[in-house]
């Protein structure tokens, strides 16, 4: 939204940059709501100053015992009161009116901008390349809403369980390393600033009192969240890369990957169990 005072100092140019962006911006509308609003300010503060003068007057009347003059003070209190409460809803309004109107003006353009009726007119600084003509070469464009699926980046129905509309769900496969360094990172800052609710104290003591002993690889929590899903079991051989969890993180599923080679040795959590990251989730020998 453009600074009022900008507006109300710059009231030509911004009216003739308007119409060059084809907006509706009235100017004189602006003038008259922008005085009117500044007119119910100066009665307002000026009836609040009155009130405080009065105000301090009937102690000092009930001090010296004048208790019909003190009465007929906060009778006039009482009186700019009401004058006030109407005051300030005019204002208020005049204050909605303003924004309003201001809320629908655009930002201005930079005076390098063409002038024009639409895109057509936009003149071509240069051109890199020569754009390809995939008609001629038998290639049909596809919408990111059909690449998405077929190239198993983009989960549609996950993204309806878990948010109720068509919010996409990346899979961290697609970023093995991001999802390692910055993407986890992100996370993390994402969830200390909605950071939940800890477990019961006998829950936490039951975990302090399980002690497990690891002698092989691990794979561990990216990140801290609720186990929803474990995809192997005691014995099962793992290939590098497969599927072998899914974490729930801040209303998000998140793929966790083994990055060894090995048998299933033992399995540390369940699903529902809460894990804080690079807590060990499954021990691979």
């Amino acid at each position: 939204m453009l600074d009022i005072k900008y507006v109300r100092e710059h009231l030509d140019e911004v009216a003739e940059a308007m119409k060059n962006r084809h907006a509706s911006f009235d100017p004189e509308q602006f003038s008259a709501l922008d005085v009117q609003r500044r007119e119910l300010i100066a009665e307002e503060e000026a009836l609040q100053a009155e009130r405080n003068r009065i105000s301090k007057q009937i102690g000092a009347l009930m001090g010296q015992g004048k208790k019909d003059e003190a009465e007929a003070a906060k009778e006039q209190v009482r009186q700019i009161n009401e004058k006030l409460e109407a005051a300030s809803a005019a204002r208020t309004e005049a204050d909605d009116a303003l924004n309003a109107l201001l809320m629908s003006v655009p930002n201005l353009c930079d005076a390098s901008t063409p002038i024009g009726e639409d895109e057509d007119d936009n003149p071509e600084v240069r051109r890199w390349g020569t754009p390809r003509d995939f008609a001629a070469e038998g290639f049909e464009a596809q919408a990111h809403w059909d690449l998405g699926p077929a190239l198993n980046i983009i989960d549609f129905e996950r993204g309806v369980k878990l948010a109720e509309n068509e919010k996409e769900v990346l899979l961290l496969e697609l970023f093995p390393l991001v999802a390692k360094g910055f993407l986890t990172d992100m996370k993390k800052k994402a969830y200390a600033a909605n950071k939940p609710a800890e477990a019961p104290a006998e829950e936490k003591k039951a975990a302090e009192k399980k002690s497990v002993k690891i002698t092989g690889n691990t794979v561990n929590a990216p990140l801290p969240g609720r186990i929803l899903e474990i995809k192997v079991k005691e014995g099962d051989e793992v290939a590098e890369g497969q599927e072998v969890a899914v974490l729930e993180a801040m209303k998000m599923e998140n793929t966790i990957t083994s990055n060894y080679k090995g048998r299933v040795k033992q399995l540390f959590v369940q699903p529902g169990d809460t894990v804080a990251t690079d807590a060990p989730l499954i021990e691979l020998e």
